[in-house]
């Protein structure tokens, strides 16, 4: 993920902290959406 890490150092310190506070629940509906079966 060090492209987000990358991005996240051009856009600033305001988007990197939106960006972190983002994360886990971008990742949890990925793994909602796995558990759902639309990706294996």
């Amino acid at each position: 993920m060090s492209w987000i890490r990358a991005d996240a150092r051009l856009w600033g310190d305001e988007t990197r902290r939106e960006l972190t506070a983002a994360l886990p629940s971008i990742l949890a509906e990925r793994e909602k959406v796995k558990r759902a079966g639309w990706f294996n």
